[in-house]
């Protein structure tokens, strides 16, 4: 039996990827963050199949709200998920310039947000992966560090 996400509709969800797993912590205790509950996949579900991993992920990364992740990584996975999110903004964005409502009310229904994209490099910005580094500019923000993502997070989105 596959086991059905909890989702508050009035609780903002976070994903955060990458080698950034370990800051997590910090995320939590920030208390003007304290309306997100953050996810991270780093041993979520680590007795499972790769399969059920996957979904558990994926589930998590589809109704999260934000997504944080090292663009300084060669991790195939970060790039994967950002992938994934981009996909998402992509196909709500579409559906709403083309007067498609239904449509986004339907991923409304599912509980697929938009997600604000933040994607953390160096401070010399020296991240070498130009497309990963363009997904995330056309949808979303990149920052320097973990801190200035969360103030990111912190101002009212436009």
């Amino acid at each position: 039996m596959k086991k059905q996400l909890k989702h508050n509709c009035y609780t903002k969800r976070g994903y955060i990827t990458g080698p950034l797993f370990n800051k997590k912590q910090q995320l939590l205790k920030d208390k003007s963050l304290s309306h997100i509950t953050w996810y991270s996949p780093k041993g979520a579900l680590t007795n499972s199949s790769a399969h059920d991993a996957y979904w558990n992920d994926t589930k998590q990364l589809l109704h999260s709200n934000y997504f944080i992740a090292d663009l300084n990584t060669n991790d195939i996975g970060v790039a994967y998920e950002l992938g994934v999110v981009w996909t998402v903004n992509y196909l709500r964005n579409i559906l709403n310039k083309n007067d498609f409502k239904e449509a986004t009310k339907l991923l409304d229904k599912f509980q697929f947000p938009a997600k604000k994209i933040i994607g953390i490099t160096n401070k010399n910005n020296k991240c070498n992966h130009k497309y990963l580094m363009g997904s995330v500019a056309d949808q979303g923000k990149i920052v320097s560090s973990l801190e200035k993502a969360i103030a990111s997070i912190k101002k009212p989105t436009k």
